[in-house]
């Protein structure tokens, strides 16, 4: 007996025709010795063999098939000849095809399975359980509940809707059944364009606020903060030995508080988002402003370059904040200067007195001549706690004594 017999078939087939020759030329007849895997039928004369079911829930099966010629009257019985085939499920691929990038509204994908091996066999053999579909990116794109079709195109199709842009990626499983292996697969597609997230979508977002490095004591400066996602921004003051931080009708107004002196005063605020339904939480930021004395200057009001002995000269001269807003609208805060004269063989200053004006309190003084030469006079604001020296040198000319 001559019998050829396929290593293995797929489940889904048609039955396997059984061929055998006999050097007699005789009838060859099959049996099984396997029946609760495979039988062997005779469908228009001939031999065919096919598999038992129900399906076995292994992932393949092996039969065995026996081809035996028991002779006549003329030859000897032939020598029987066995030969096994595996019955297999086959491997299977899931087609996805997305009717657009998902959007808010929601855009459709229908899925299919479709055999590795037999390209043309579709989602007859899938069963009618629509296809699990789950997000793996459930900040980005959300899944409806998938529904059974049924068509050559598609088995099951699923809306998938947009909460914010980036990658949408999904997870669809399909559980195999008696015929074909199970399967995951998963589609991505992007999304892009989208101006605000959608609830649930707990999109990332940063906050930024601008700040001086330094800032004089007394001083204050309306803060700029923004997050990325629009929403309001609150500050407060981690240090607030130092300073503080009020709502404003434009932000924030930072100031020093009082009774702070001296330099190199730490202050540090803190800038945070909550978010929302749509919006994470946006990481905290803070930031650091050092509160220094705050610097000073000399103003001259009423000045000369020439002193003689018939014209003394009147000198006036106040002391003010470089930092405008410190003053108060004020040219000079009234603070007294002291005032000395490098050259008194020179020249001679009476006692500093105050200066009323409308602007200010100044100091004033009178330098006197009492030999030619040059006449230095020295203006001098003494450091404080929270502010810092000036001093203002002046230079007059005296002549005409004799």
């Amino acid at each position: 007996i001559a019998f050829v017999l396929p290593s293995y078939r797929y489940f889904g087939g048609a039955p396997t025709k059984l061929v055998a020759t006999a050097t007699s030329g005789l009838p060859v007849t099959f049996t099984t010795t396997t029946p609760a895997i495979c039988q062997v039928q005779i469908v228009d004369s001939a031999s065919v063999l096919s598999y038992v079911t129900p399906l076995p829930a292994a992932t393949s099966s092996s039969c065995y098939v026996v081809a035996s010629q028991p002779g006549n009257e003329k030859y000897l019985p032939a020598n029987s000849l066995g030969r096994s085939i595996s019955w297999q499920k086959e491997s299977t691929v899931i087609r996805a095809t997305w009717s657009s990038a998902p959007t808010v509204a929601g855009s459709t994908l229908d899925l299919n399975v479709v055999s590795s091996v037999q390209p043309g066999l579709y989602e007859a053999l899938a069963g009618t359980t629509p296809l699990v579909v789950t997000s793996r990116t459930p900040k980005i794109c959300v899944v409806d509940t998938p529904s059974y079709v049924g068509s050559s195109t598609s088995h099951t199709r699923v809306t998938v809707k947009a909460l914010w842009n980036g990658y949408c990626t999904l997870t669809v499983s399909f559980a195999g059944n008696s015929y074909w292996l199970p399967n995951t697969s998963m589609p991505s597609i992007g999304i892009s364009g989208m101006t605000s997230p959608q609830p649930g979508a707990s999109a990332s977002q940063y906050v930024s606020v601008s700040t001086p490095s330094t800032m004089d004591i007394g001083s204050s400066t309306n803060l700029v903060r923004t997050a990325s996602s629009k929403l309001p921004v609150t500050l407060t003051s981690l240090t607030p030995q130092v300073c503080s931080v009020v709502p404003s009708a434009t932000g924030y107004l930072l100031s020093s508080v009082a009774g702070i002196t001296g330099n190199g005063n730490i202050c540090t605020i803190q800038a945070s988002q909550a978010g929302t339904d749509a919006w994470a939480a946006a990481p905290l930021l803070t930031r650091q402003i050092t509160f220094n004395k705050a610097a000073m200057t000399v103003r001259l009001l009423r000045t000369s370059s020439i002193v003689t002995p018939t014209m003394p000269a009147q000198l006036v001269a106040g002391v003010a904040y470089i930092n405008g807003p410190l003053n108060k609208g004020l040219n000079s805060i009234g603070n007294l200067l002291a005032v000395t004269s490098s050259t008194p063989a020179v020249c001679s200053i009476t006692p500093v007195a105050d200066y009323q004006t409308t602007a200010g309190t100044y100091s004033q003084i009178t330098v006197k001549s009492i030999t030619n030469g040059i006449c230095m006079v020295s203006w001098s604001f003494a450091e404080t706690g929270t502010q810092k020296a000036a001093t203002y040198s002046q230079k007059l000319t005296v002549t005409g004594v004799k």
